[in-house]
């Protein structure tokens, strides 16, 4: 009665494809840092929350603590945008590309529609250059033509 277990047959991977190193290294730097100032955001946001709630608090300080703290939670949504939009990228996906060109934009918006108008203007244009090179550097290993 006791039949021996039938072996299923091996499931193969599909073939995974090889990124450049520069691509690899830039997705690896930019998964760090967007995790650091997500962590970064979300401690400040903290310490503004516990700040407001203590039961003195200078009255002086509230426009410019909640204007802040709008910024901050808007940083911090941007950066988990990004995180996933570089795993989308590390998975080939063509939308995390499009995310990493989208996210920067929103965010300036935001920060203009706040009333910052300092170093994003200057970081903006960087970032989406940074973007098309290294998806478009790398000979046969070019990336954004193996986006899905």
């Amino acid at each position: 009665m006791n039949n021996p277990p039938e072996e299923f047959p091996q499931q193969q991977s599909p073939p995974t494809s090889q990124r450049h190193g520069c691509l690899t290294a830039w997705l690896v730097v930019a998964l760090i840092a967007n995790t650091l100032c997500l962590w970064y955001a979300c401690d400040t946001i903290t310490k503004i929350i516990v700040y407001f709630s203590r039961k003195t608090v200078n009255s002086a300080l509230v426009p410019a603590l909640t204007h802040d703290r709008n910024i901050l939670i808007m940083t911090a949504i941007c950066n988990v945008g990004n995180i996933l939009a570089v795993i989308a990228l590390f998975r080939w996906r063509k939308w995390g590309a499009y995310a990493l060109y989208a996210i920067p934009v929103i965010n300036l918006g935001f920060r203009m529609m706040a009333g910052e108008r300092n170093r994003i203007f200057v970081i903006l244009p960087i970032h989406m250059l940074l973007v098309y090179i290294v998806l478009n550097v790398g000979g046969e290993k070019k990336a954004w033509p193996r986006l899905k």
